[in-house]
């Protein structure tokens, strides 16, 4: 859909919109109607009447939160707080959350919220990716689903894309330091079909890319999934879907807290030997809080076959992490967060050059090396504008990166990227809306002889609208409007009806989504030994039609949800082959192109149920089921299973906590990587995992488990660059961690 003239004038005032509501905040008073601020205070406590300390207490409301903790003797407070209606919410490990809403504050008023805590299991109790103001999974319009830090303890704790292996309709793979994410079958071979966030903004990475292994684990208390294309907030790369990793708040206390672990561990042989360490310190007095995390990983060579000296399966891992983030609490219900952070990768291992007569007529062996260096800032502001609430988010990444894919050509990226972004939340009567614009400029470049080195300017403007109709109606309606800078202007819209019937709940929607041709897919090219992959300037972008219809049963003890959903995509890119041309190099045998070359239809069913059967046990299980395939020839499209089966067990007694995972990939289709013209056929893939831990003291605990306990090894098909995927084998591994 095309932009009318005004709205693409109005484009070109995207940045005026950002500083005007900037200046906004700067300038804005609290109306003097509201009245002077109040306090939400009180005291956490467990059924016996004993005080919890370090408890987490989060005050939602206006479209903002606030977080605290509680101190030795159970007590939190929260001042400044304007008048209206908020909900808190209470969770500590090893108790179910307390949730009270509405805490009604008046002017000037001091109110009482002291909550009693029952043992339990920690739920999900927020998710703020689909709408950018915190709401309940179980009232979102959208597909969405939260791996909480209680899911993360179950996992040893590698890299955040294993925390992703059992959310419904995610394929999550991590192969060495590389990760890659699908979300209903959206995948891209040059590009990326699923937006990947850290605190609601992007990473910059090698070839253009977010890379999720190259996220720091150390400072995340969840990741949020939603699945499909129906939030107005995300335009580009969110096709398939959006992965937000959030951050823990920082929590204020009298003293310094915080917590260190590590993990050692290893496969047979000595193989894949692992070190991962992590340590992170918050401190703050009562208007400002600061934490500093830092986290390092170390792993060892992996082979197949021990007994060969050449090329590595896997190469080593070095990564080193190191965080800072700070916020001070302005006057007005107002919050100022400022983060950084520098990532660096320093992967190596031997390679082995295959024989090319007359050239060289024998393997020649090299270093195989994968490095970046990344550098991030940002400052958030969030508060209280007029009526409604404001938050603004701008920052700043760059990334410098080198690989020898291409080898004996060392691939060099250069990567800036500046990001801006204004949402105002505004809550009238039975309307809840959100009202953002956005700039985005990418600057990348990629030192081989046939890339260019393009920069991207993509401003946006959206606008979503949540009427509550009546009792448990809802109907949500959003619009985006992007423009980029290399091939023009589309509008997006979505709409979906949410109905709440006691413990039923059902909604139906439909939503537009685009997926933006990658810089790598536009403009790079690369040499992978006689193959050669050439960019395309002239692609569109991929459009996205997609209904969706959920119904959901949920009670305190168990809950499940069916999802149902149909995507149609047109101008599908995909590498089509071509022939050898006269200005290609001497070496290349066979070349292909990204070019617009299909239509596609991906529709399927996500099932998945969680039942808590007693305070100690908790099950979950899921079943996706994906049919994919070109609508011009009906083929099956290749690289995806036909279905997914997931399931985990979590037992906790007393100081002991056990964790056993399972995943079944069922009808994968693809072809032999190593017959690129060979045909496609179906493999099954399965995985077990464990983890037992024991806590010591309330403050240390130790664990062990074992990830692939079956020693599967994955099919020839399972990747079509031939990657090899982690796991590779059973592996063994014990951890300890510590709070203070």
């Amino acid at each position: 859909m095309a932009l009318s003239p005004s709205l693409s004038r109005a484009f070109r005032r995207v940045p005026s919109i950002v500083l005007v509501l900037l200046l906004h905040v700067l300038l804005v008073r609290a109306s003097a109607a509201e009245g002077p601020a109040g306090v939400v205070a009180g005291t956490v406590t467990d059924a016996s009447g004993a005080v919890v300390p370090r408890a987490a207490v989060d005050l939602i409301g206006s479209g903002l939160a606030r977080a605290t903790v509680s101190d030795a003797t159970g007590q939190f407070a929260f001042a400044d707080v304007r008048p209206g209606a908020y909900r808190l919410i209470v969770t500590v490990p090893g108790f179910a959350p307390s949730q009270r809403d509405p805490v009604a504050v008046g002017p000037g008023e001091t109110v009482d919220a002291s909550v009693t805590l029952e043992v339990g299991h920690a739920e999900a109790a927020v998710v703020i990716t689909a709408s950018s103001t915190p709401q309940g999974v179980q009232d979102v319009q959208a597909s969405a689903e939260i791996v909480t830090a209680e899911d993360l303890r179950a996992y040893p704790g590698n890299n955040v894309t294993e925390a992703l292996k059992l959310v419904s309709g995610v394929d999550a793979r991590s192969s060495g330091a590389n990760a890659s994410v699908s979300i209903r079958g959206f995948s891209a071979s040059g590009g990326a079909a699923v937006l990947l966030l850290s605190d609601g903004l992007r990473r910059t990475g090698k070839y253009g890319a977010t890379n999720l292994n190259l996220l720091e684990l150390e400072s995340v208390d969840r990741v949020e999934v939603v699945r499909g294309p129906m939030s107005a907030l995300y335009g580009a790369d969110a096709t398939g879907g959006v992965v937000n990793v959030i951050s823990r708040p920082i929590r204020r206390s009298s003293t310094p807290t915080g917590s260190a672990r590590i993990q050692a561990g290893g496969m047979s042989g000595g193989q894949r030997a692992t070190l991962v360490e992590g340590a992170s310190i918050e401190f703050g007095a009562r208007a400002t809080g600061h934490r500093v995390s830092v986290e390092q990983r170390n792993r060892g060579l992996f082979r197949f076959d021990p007994s060969t000296a050449g090329a590595a399966d896997l190469s080593r891992i070095d990564e080193t992490f190191v965080g800072y983030q700070g916020d001070a609490s302005l006057p007005g219900f107002r919050s100022l967060r400022w983060d950084a952070e520098v990532v660096n990768q320093d992967d190596t291992g031997p390679g082995l050059l295959a024989a090319s007569p007359p050239a060289r007529p024998a393997p020649e062996p090299y270093r195989i090396r994968e490095q970046e260096q990344r550098y991030f800032g940002a400052l958030h502001f969030a508060g209280v504008a007029g009526p409604g609430a404001l938050q603004i988010d701008a920052a700043f990444g760059r990334s410098a990166g080198e690989t020898t894919r291409s080898y004996p050509a060392i691939e060099r990226t250069r990567f800036g990227q500046l990001q801006a972004q204004a949402r105002y939340y505004l809550r009238a009567r039975a309307h809840a809306v959100v009202l953002g614009s956005g700039l985005l400029r990418d600057a990348i470049s990629i030192s081989n002889f046939l890339s260019t080195s393009p920069v991207r300017t993509n401003p946006s403007l959206f606008a979503q609208d949540e009427w509550r109709l009546g009792a448990g109606v809802s109907l949500l309606a959003g619009v985006r409007a992007d423009r980029f800078t290399d091939f023009g202007q589309v509008v997006t819209p979505r709409g979906s009806l949410l109905l709440k019937r006691g413990h039923w709940s059902l909604r139906g929607g439909y939503g537009q989504a685009f997926r933006a041709p990658s810089v790598t897919e536009q403009y790079s090219s690369f040499l992978r030994g006689r193959f050669l992959i050439t960019g395309n300037p002239d692609l569109v972008p991929e459009r996205n039609r997609t209904w969706e219809v959920a119904a959901a049963w949920r009670r305190q003890s168990f809950d499940a949800e069916v999802t149902w959903f149909d995507s149609r995509v047109d101008n599908l890119i995909q590498s089509i082959s071509q022939p050898r041309q006269p200005q290609d190099p001497s070496s290349v045998s066979l070349r292909s192109v990204y070019a617009n070359v299909a239509a596609a239809r991906l529709r399927g069913v996500e099932a998945a149920s969680t039942w808590r059967a007693t305070s100690w046990l908790v099950v979950t299980g899921g079943w996706d089921y994906l049919d994919a395939v070109d609508r011009t020839t009906g083929a099956r499209l290749t690289g995806r299973a036909r279905a997914n089966a997931r399931g985990a067990l979590r037992v906790e007694r007393g100081r002991w906590r056990i964790d056993l995972r399972g995943r079944q990939y069922i009808g994968f289709y693809a072809a032999d990587p190593n017959t690129r013209t060979g045909p496609a056929f179906e493999t099954n893939y399965g995985t077990a995992d464990m983890k037992v831990e024991l806590k010591l003291t309330p403050m240390l605990s130790v664990s062990g488990g074992v990830d692939n306990v079956r020693n599967r090894r994955q099919p020839v098909n399972f990747s079509s660059t031939g990657a090899i995927l982690e796991p590779p084998a059973r592996y063994g591994y014990v951890g300890a961690r510590l709070g203070f």
